[in-house]
């Protein structure tokens, strides 16, 4: 598993998402990130 931000193998557990879903942190970048999100924030909303 890679950080989707730096490709960084260095990942750590990170608690989890309201549905149970594990969270996952990058130790390199601080990018926090849950492998296949259901839900996504598009561009057009921000």
């Amino acid at each position: 598993m890679n950080c989707p931000t730096c490709n960084s193998e260095n990942i750590i557990k990170n608690g989890s998402i309201h549905n149970g879903k594990q969270k996952y942190a990058c130790k390199d970048c601080g990018r926090q990130f849950v492998l296949e999100p259901t839900n996504c924030i598009s561009q057009e909303r921000i």
